[in-house]
């Protein structure tokens, strides 16, 4: 019993002195398409059904708090539409009457729900006054009901009428719901809310939509680690969660500097500190530094592929931000802003 105890107890002082801090970072990403040198789009919207004018406003609503581009009033094209008798798809005839360099248009390519109801039959067992169990055949129903939504969206250039953005999505969503029968007028399986999944489907579409034409945030993790022989990195991890990124650097930097100068210090130890430093680097877009500390913990650790593997996503974060330069959301050597640390 003695040795259950100690055994414990020595995994307890383990998982102390190396614990690990998954902190989830907000961080921007780019477009899909480089929309830098137009300022004003006219949203005719995704015809076609209801469902359509909803993912035509959540675009639209999301474009005006993006700041990246004015909308121009739907109300303005339509009456320039109908008073010259244009036809909405000949985008170049209304470059020198409508303030607008693009227009956003599409169409709903397919909506529809089906439902269905199967069943099959079953064993199903009840008990007696006196808890003996008894068997009997019993029917269960299961009704299935699935809704498809597909749509396209559009970035037509005014001046030549070119489309210079297609985006095409389709998005399914299905619900099942059973009920146990054992006569004809026992209840069937509840009824479906066909409304949600709708609900789920606009708001898929409109998402990847949104994401397609606009710089936005994304969540990444990031498992930070802990060692009691650097208290330095649960401080940095405390900074960094509370958004204090310089702090945050600090605080590692100082761990990498102790833990270089430190005789009798454990190689994982040391590389604890480095990928701290690491991450804390990449996640401020200092990445050429943030490859170099990956690198140091991967020969500290002796050969510990993890370390080494987190240079496939800050070369993704280092493309991403030289396509977030090239869109204007940032300087050259500016971060961009990102929101608290969760």
């Amino acid at each position: 019993m003695k040795k259950k105890k100690w055994a414990l107890c020595i995994f307890a002082v383990i998982l102390v002195s190396c614990a690990t801090k998954t902190l989830y970072v907000p961080v921007m990403q780019p477009a899909e398409i480089n929309l830098r040198g137009y300022s004003n789009v006219a949203i005719l919207g995704i015809r076609g059904s209801s469902m359509g004018d909803r993912v035509t406003t959540s675009v639209k609503e999301a474009i005006i708090s993006s700041k990246h581009l004015q909308v121009v009033e739907r109300e303005k094209i339509d009456n320039v539409l109908f008073e010259r008798g244009f036809d909405p798809s000949s985008a170049s005839q209304l470059s020198n009457l409508v303030a607008a360099d693009l227009l956003l248009t599409g169409k709903v390519l397919q909506e529809d729900y089906d439902e269905n109801m199967d069943s099959k039959k079953k064993t199903c067992t009840k008990y007696d006054q006196a808890g003996k169990p008894h068997n009997y055949e019993c029917t269960e129903y299961t009704r299935k009901g699935s809704y498809r939504f597909e749509a396209t969206m559009d970035l037509v250039d005014v001046k030549n009428g070119s489309v210079i953005f297609t985006k095409r999505h389709f998005c399914k969503r299905t619900k099942e719901t059973t009920a146990t029968k054992e006569t004809y007028s026992d209840p069937d399986p509840p009824e479906i809310d066909k409304n949600a999944l709708a609900d789920s489907c606009v708001t898929e579409v409109s998402e990847v939509f949104v994401k397609a034409i606009l710089p936005h945030m994304e969540t990444m993790s990031a498992d930070f680690k802990k060692d009691k022989n650097l208290p330095q990195l649960e401080m940095g991890i405390k900074y960094a969660q509370a958004g204090q990124w310089e702090d945050a650097l600090a605080q590692f930097e100082a761990a990498v500097a102790q833990a270089s100068s430190t005789s009798g210090l454990k190689g994982e130890t040391k590389a604890r500190a480095h990928w701290d430093y690491g991450l804390a680097l990449m996640f401020n877009y200092r990445f050429e530094e943030a490859r170099k500390q990956f690198k140091l913990a991967f020969d500290a650790s002796g050969g510990n592929q993890s370390y080494l593997a987190e240079m496939g996503r800050c070369n993704k974060l280092e493309a991403d931000y030289k396509k977030l330069q090239e869109q204007g959301v940032v300087s050259s050597g500016e971060a961009p802003a990102t929101a608290p640390v969760q």
